[in-house]
């Protein structure tokens, strides 16, 4: 496996890829197959482990560029000073530091928020208590309960012992407070706080690409959309009304207190009139089960996620310096065995392309294009491909 540029191009064209097809599945369509939920949340799940792993694998297939690419990225085969670095590694160190800066800060803020909601948790007292013999009727597993005396969304957080977020529930009914809890802990059961988690990663990976950020509020959208109608379709008798109407009250609330969410990747109600709006539309028209999706849109969604899954792991484009601009006068020149050869710096993924005796510029990798070219390692004999 190497690091360079490819990989980074790669995840940068497919994040505008999924946020192109998010928006169209969910602010486009009136229904929700579950067909295509399930298939897009698989190929979205595989895409982002392949974006949390930014580098060329062996069985990994370069498409040259031989214009564009090289020259959005001559400037960073530059030597620094006297040194045996280039501005590509310059680039590739900041980025690596503020990656793991930022993935450190998601693990501080992820033992801070566990130690927050233990002062919230629910004693044996409490008139509330009896939920949690409730979530046990319902599912077999060991679930803390948070009640936070403010108007916030419910939520659900943690991994292995998940704890359960709820407002202040003075107000609700009992069925109401029993279906916020089935909807969150929904959430635990289809694994989405696993795929948040890896998405908060991802974003910090990507921290320098703007539309990672919007890819990762449309990707929440879905995963609470797609929990939706989970619910409602776990029970024929769920009534999709009382459903609509409390995520409106509790989003009502939200806006008139403004306090912000304890989890903010994944909430109970959203407070974005126009998504807002745009869910309860959703949820209002669950019972449809997808009669009107025509056998083309099927084959569309499928084919495009497959070819995003396909492409994200077996491709990655790359800049070749077969043809590049000569900076001492214009024109293009050709590398070949006549006229360069290329010197295997000290660091073995380093580089340097000289062409008639001086020096031309520096690259991590050997393009198959100029495999041809003779090799040597720098202050000893011919190196031997």
């Amino acid at each position: 496996m190497s690091l360079s540029f490819g990989p980074f191009f790669t995840c940068f064209l497919i994040t505008i890829f999924l946020s192109g097809y998010l928006y169209l599945l969910l602010h486009r369509n009136t229904i929700f197959s579950e067909g295509i939920t399930k298939f897009s949340i698989i190929g979205i799940l595989i895409i982002l482990i392949r974006m949390g792993i930014p580098v060329n694998f062996p069985f990994t297939y370069s498409i040259y560029s031989y214009n564009f690419l090289p020259g959005l990225t001559d400037f960073t085969t530059t030597p620094i000073g006297n040194s045996h670095f280039i501005i590509t590694d310059l680039i590739l160190a900041i980025w690596f530091l503020v990656s793991i800066t930022l993935l450190i800060k998601l693990a501080i803020q992820h033992i801070r928020m566990q130690k927050y909601l233990s002062y919230f948790y629910i004693e044996s007292n409490s008139k509330w208590y009896y939920l949690y013999s409730f979530i046990q009727s319902h599912y077999n597993k060991n679930v803390r309960i948070s009640i936070i005396k403010k108007p916030i969304s419910p939520s659900i957080f943690g991994l292995f012992t998940p704890t359960l977020i709820l407002p202040d529930l003075e107000g609700f009914t009992k069925q109401e407070i029993e279906c916020i809890c089935m909807h969150e802990l929904a959430h635990y059961k289809q694994h989405h706080l696993w795929m948040t988690l890896l998405m908060e990663i991802i974003c910090r990976i990507h921290w320098w690409n703007p539309f990672i950020y919007y890819l990762k509020g449309e990707y929440a959208l879905f995963l609470e959309l797609s929990n939706d109608f989970f619910v409602i379709r776990s029970s024929p008798k769920f009534n999709v009304t009382d459903y609509a109407d409390l995520i409106v009250r509790i989003a009502e609330k939200m806006q008139l207190e403004k306090q912000p969410s304890p989890c903010t990747l994944m909430s109970f109600a959203i407070k974005r009139p126009s998504l807002l709006s745009m869910r309860i539309n959703y949820i209002l028209n669950s019972k449809n089960k997808g009669r009107h999706y025509k056998t083309l849109n099927y084959t569309l969604c499928y084919s495009l996620i497959c070819c995003a899954v396909f492409f994200s792991i077996f491709f990655t484009p790359e800049a070749s310096f077969r043809r590049m601009e000569t900076i001492e006068e214009p024109g293009v020149i050709d590398i070949n065995e006549d006229n360069a050869y290329i010197v295997q710096d000290k660091d073995k993924d380093k580089y340097s392309i000289y062409i008639d005796g001086k020096y031309y510029a520096s690259i991590n990798s050997i393009p198959e294009d100029l495999q041809n070219i003779s090799i040597y390692k720098r202050g000893e004999s011919r190196y031997e491909k």
